[in-house]
């Protein structure tokens, strides 16, 4: 059991990318809801075997930046759309709109695909281990613990949702020690 954390993602070091994250059971993240990430990290030991079971005592802990897909409510014709934006048709369905749109109503337009809303996109910064103890070397990646909570800001009774809880993988990367 105590090894059963499970590897969401894998990072070369130095990498910089936005990672789309499905957030079950929630259902629409235009909903009064706020999104939090952070990255805390592992106790990574010079040339261990295994991912660690257990974050560093005082180590490094990094906020990561959540970016929520922009909801516009029920799709109009006369508006201006934006890629990564979606909105709703009139019997309820959500799309997304993923290149220049032609104007028709999403369901006859291929720069529209139906999109259940309950997406957001976590950020994860080039530098974000760089402070911490253990670096990767070229045969051992080092690991941090992820978490996403999604807390209601409204309600008699408001709920927190922790969807994504698990371990990140950064391995070596010579272009990031080279000038």
């Amino acid at each position: 059991m105590a090894n059963s954390v499970k590897t969401l993602y894998s990072f070369i070091q130095g990498e910089q990318r936005e990672v789309e994250v499905t957030l079950k059971p929630i259902t629409d993240t235009s909903a009064a809801m706020t999104f939090e990430a952070a990255l805390v990290e592992g106790d990574n030991q010079i040339d261990q075997k295994k991912p660690p079971v257990r974050r560093r005592p005082e180590g490094v802990k990094t906020v990561l930046t959540v970016r929520v897909p922009t909801a516009r409510g029920l799709w109009l014709n006369t508006n201006t759309y934006t890629e990564g934006e979606w909105a709703r048709v009139a019997d309820g369905t959500a799309y997304v709109l993923k290149s220049t749109p032609s104007g028709s109503d999403p369901t006859a337009d291929d720069a529209w695909e139906e999109y259940t809303p309950n997406k957001v996109f976590i950020q994860f910064p080039e530098a974000m281990i760089d402070l911490w103890s253990q670096l990767p070397k070229a045969d051992t990646p080092v690991y941090g613990f992820l978490g996403v909570r999604a807390t209601e800001t409204s309600g008699t009774f408001p709920q927190t949702y922790k969807p994504v809880n698990g371990l990140i993988e950064i391995c070596f990367s010579p272009t990031h020690i080279t000038p």
